[in-house]
């Protein structure tokens, strides 16, 4: 299924796609949150449902919400006209998943707004990020160890 089976991230020609008025969907995470989430949305008629589009490849590692897909600027001269989404169900992880589908590409009219290779660039980096913070924990974790082992035990 994907090319990079560490991430569950599947090539381009394993995506779906989906055709529709673009919006964009601001929610409040919890009532006391200051922040707000923000996720790309379609109503689907067929379904008389809402779809929601995130963007928070690395949620369960950084915390990061779900902007990752832009700024509100990025995505103002779009709304409400038509847009195809190429998208994926991220798979979970041991207690985490992210019920959200993933936005992989995105296009309105002739203006490619996301591409896949684009999608890439932000995992790897993501992926790389997550190396170094790995190796600053385990030495951390080392040093911390050594030093403590040096106190002498009362």
């Amino acid at each position: 299924m994907t090319a990079y089976p560490d991430m569950s991230f599947p090539k381009e020609n394993e995506l779906n796609y989906y055709s529709g008025k673009l919006d964009v969907l601001r929610v409040r995470p919890d009532p006391d949150s200051k922040s707000m989430h923000q996720y790309l949305a379609f109503y689907d008629k067929k379904t008389k449902t809402i779809l929601e589009f995130s963007c928070a490849y690395s949620q369960a590692f950084f915390g990061t919400s779900d902007r990752s897909c832009g700024s509100n600027e990025d995505f103002e001269p779009y709304i409400g006209q038509m847009a195809t989404v190429g998208w994926y169900e991220q798979d979970g992880f041991p207690s985490w998943s992210n019920n959200r589908l993933q936005v992989v590409t995105l296009e309105s009219e002739d203006k490619v707004i996301r591409s896949y290779d684009d999608t890439v660039a932000i995992l790897e980096s993501d992926k790389k990020r997550l190396r170094y913070f790995m190796l600053f924990i385990s030495l951390a974790s080392i040093f911390v160890y050594w030093s403590f082992g040096k106190l002498p035990r009362h």
